[in-house]
């Protein structure tokens, strides 16, 4: 049973590495502390349970070689552009190193008009313990 299950996580592993796009972090991001703000609901206090859709149209000149994005949520989140899921996260992490994800998006926008939405979910006071929180 070990050992198929050593199979598995070593391949599952091997999967996950390969199909990751090879997608560099602004390295500013990774020195600096962001001056980026959170975004949620005016109508809530942030800590009750609940699932939100943020959304943003935005119209693009032309199509782009690159455009990438950082993203993270508090507790969950679905990425979609243009009604296409992209990724979901984050990753745990804590209040100190809150988790995000580096995605290239240039594949799914196109001139014109486009939409960005996010679903996110907050599971408030019933999280998992190992669900670190600061509201949604």
């Amino acid at each position: 049973m070990t050992r198929v299950y050593f199979l598995f996580s070593f391949f599952l592993s091997c999967v996950i590495l390969y199909s990751q796009p090879d997608i560099k972090s602004n390295s500013y991001l990774l020195e600096n502390v962001w001056a980026a703000k959170w975004i949620t609901h005016p109508e809530i206090s942030g800590n009750e349970p609940g699932v939100y859709l943020f959304k943003k149209n935005f119209v693009l000149e032309f199509a782009h070689e690159q455009f990438i994005i950082n993203i993270s949520a508090d507790n969950r989140y679905k990425l979609y552009v243009n009604g296409e899921y992209i990724c979901n996260g984050p990753a745990r992490g804590d209040l100190l190193k809150w988790k995000y994800e580096t995605v290239d998006i240039s594949s799914y926008l196109k001139s014109g008009e486009n939409i960005i939405c996010a679903k996110v979910w907050n599971f408030g006071n019933l999280r998992p313990l190992a669900q670190m929180t600061v509201g949604t």
